[in-house]
């Protein structure tokens, strides 16, 4: 199967994986007003990590360096009307340069404590998983594959601050 649409997000955390970096998404329109990480789409010719090291810059102003991000995760949907899929992949990296962040664009980007992100702000339902998964996992380990439906396998296992 083809991927017919890719995209790349970024999980920026600081180096004691205490704080996360966030956008207020403004588009597209499903994802308004909620919380997400920099992230976007993968353009034509070019890599995942490639595109996660492009957009975190565009939206966030700090260049994170390709050695630094990890997969942690790939998200896909089929898409049988289009005969292929949509794919996310999900980087992670650390950084003692956080607070380095700043907004680039019309959607605003701040700096979240993430044992209590989820009290914070109105997170994207994935972002209620995606998060402990990215700080969980060994980095040795191969990304895992995730098929994504819009909403998260197990709520109430994913959420954060719940184990």
């Amino acid at each position: 199967m083809k991927v017919n649409q890719g995209f790349s997000m970024g999980y920026l955390f600081d180096d004691k994986a205490e704080r996360i970096v966030m956008i207020q998404k403004i588009r597209p329109n499903w994802q308004a007003g909620y919380w997400s990480v920099p992230g976007g789409h993968i353009e034509a010719g070019e890599e995942a990590l490639d595109c996660v090291v492009r957009e975190f810059e565009e939206e966030a102003w700090l260049r994170i360096p390709p050695n630094s991000w990890k997969t942690f995760a790939v998200l896909w949907r089929p898409q049988p009307l289009a005969d292929g899929m949509v794919m996310v992949h999900c980087f992670r990296a650390f950084t003692r340069h956080l607070d380095l962040v700043k907004t680039m664009t019309d959607e605003t980007v701040r700096i979240f404590d993430v044992a209590r992100l989820s009290e914070s702000v109105p997170l994207l339902n994935s972002i209620q998983w995606l998060v402990p998964l990215a700080l969980d996992l060994d980095p040795s380990l191969n990304p895992i594959m995730v098929p994504y439906t819009g909403l998260p396998l197990d709520q109430k296992e994913f959420r954060l601050g719940q184990r």
